[in-house]
């Protein structure tokens, strides 16, 4: 996908974070992909983007917190968490 090596390296990391050591690449290939269409070419880009697309899936984990909902989150609500938070204006939700 043309991403430096340093940038691969944050994101596996966060991937790392997110979902332990199991995570799977076919997991990883989104992200890596958004990470080229928003032409994330250095460590600090990188380090912004990664910080956002955590604050996203917390928020989404929170609301299924709050739901009662114990699982993993999944691709369709993280998108729809990101249009709240990002296109629409929406504060993410406070910690239970």
């Amino acid at each position: 996908m043309g991403l430096k090596p340093e940038i691969v390296l944050m994101m596996l990391h966060h991937c790392i974070a997110q979902r332990s050591v199991q995570f799977s690449f076919k997991r990883a290939a989104p992200l890596a992909l958004r990470m080229k269409e928003e032409n994330v070419n250095t460590p600090e880009n990188a380090d912004a983007f990664l910080r956002h697309d955590q604050a996203v899936h917390e928020g989404v984990r929170r609301v299924l917190v709050r739901m009662e909902k114990r699982r993993l989150v999944s691709e369709d609500e993280i998108a729809l968490c990101e249009k709240w938070i990002g296109k629409r204006g929406f504060s993410p939700p406070r910690p239970c």
